[in-house]
């Protein structure tokens, strides 16, 4: 089963007081120039799927200036059955966040995570991915929280007590007192979740490599090798031995210095570190086939098609990269999708050349001043 939405109202969305839009099955195209607002209309679809904001940690960002609350609502429909859904997202920073499913409040956020699995490519995919270990990891977690409730429960739980770790580590280098004993029922504690959270991972990441290859060779038209390679200290060690041989390190730098929140994924490119040694296309292909990857890995896992939302990467791709990237996700492979870009022509010719299904959205400080429905 796969969800379409066809209509989204936001309220005190980022540069959004009030907007209403109907939206395509297939291509929907938001167009403006860069501050206009039509990333933020990705990350409110993003929003409504994952219950944050993909490119902030607080919510305090996501409100429009001067107001306290923000409110989104969507209008789907499946295209098995045919029948309609209703989720509406209601938050008041640090205060309050409720999403409701057919006005029905879920007990927990968590619950709603995986109902319309999404994928988010943006521009600084390629930076985040290269550079940060801690993005590398929050990629493979984004995947399979969307479909592994149990990951999805360990992955709070082990954060919440590694925080709790910290804290007591700190707590002791203060105070000048170790108590192992104290720190052995949070040791106890995070081995459950650990354990879970490597073995998941390593299975994405064998089970992805195949299926990202396939893409490259399509988006690139090159013959480069490419590879990913998941490393962890678990691969090696037990839990017990791992966080027994890393207490002096703790006790210097007051904090955990070993767990599965040091993990990694390595990128190659013909046996060579991706970073070194790739060309700037090479980046982009790798990361852009890395991510639809990723789509096809939730779609095979959930049976859904996840929606898809391209921020910005006509510009960051030459013409016959953008051509193949196109060629690929308008297959019926994929489900609904939302692009933005500043060139109006530039997507009205890549839609009329592939006689594509699509509607186009002209954004101006946070409106809507006309659309394109084909």
């Amino acid at each position: 089963m796969t969800y379409i939405i066809q209509h989204i109202k936001l309220v005190n969305f980022k540069n959004y007081k009030q907007l209403n839009v109907q939206l395509n099955q297939k291509f929907n195209a938001f167009i403006g120039l860069n501050g206009m607002g039509k990333t933020n209309l990705l990350d409110a679809v993003y929003y409504l799927c994952m219950g944050k904001s993909y490119f902030t940690t607080s919510d305090k960002n996501v409100v429009c200036f001067e107001q306290d609350f923000i409110r989104l609502k969507a209008n789907i429909i499946d295209d098995q059955e045919q029948s309609n859904h209703e989720v509406i997202v209601k938050v008041i920073p640090s205060k309050s966040k409720e999403i409701h499913y057919n006005n029905k409040k879920y007990s927990k956020l968590s619950e709603h995570v995986g109902f319309m699995p999404v994928v988010i490519i943006a521009p600084g995919d390629v930076y985040n991915l290269l550079d940060t270990s801690e993005f590398r990891r929050k990629f493979l977690d984004s995947t399979l929280i969307q479909f592994d409730k149990e990951y999805l429960h360990h992955l709070i739980t082990y954060n919440r007590v590694l925080a709790q770790r910290n804290a007591l580590l700190k707590q002791f280098a203060d105070r000048q007192a170790w108590d192992q004993k104290l720190l052995d029922i949070l040791n106890d504690k995070m081995k459950e979740p650990a354990n879970y959270i490597y073995k998941r991972r390593k299975e994405e990441v064998d089970l992805l490599i195949p299926i990202f290859q396939d893409i490259y060779q399509r988006v690139s038209g090159k013959a480069e090798r490419c590879l990913l390679k998941y490393s962890s200290a678990l691969e090696q060690k037990g839990w017990n031995e791992l966080l027994s041989e890393s207490i002096e390190k703790d006790r210097i730098l007051r904090r955990s210095a070993a767990g599965i929140h040091k993990d990694d994924i390595a990128f190659y490119i013909n046996d060579k570190k991706l970073k070194t040694f790739a060309s700037q296309g090479q980046l982009k292909s790798f990361v852009f086939s890395l991510k639809l990857a990723q789509y096809h890995f939730i779609k095979n896992k959930t049976g859904k098609k996840p929606i898809l939302l391209l921020d910005d990467i006509f510009d960051k791709l030459d013409e016959a990269r953008v051509k193949s990237l196109i060629d690929i996700i308008s297959e019926s492979d994929y489900g609904q999708i939302f692009l933005t870009d500043t060139s109006m022509s530039r997507v009205q010719q890549i839609f009329d050349d592939l006689e594509l299904d699509f509607a186009i959205m002209n954004i101006e400080r946070g409106e809507i001043i006309n659309d394109t429905i084909n």
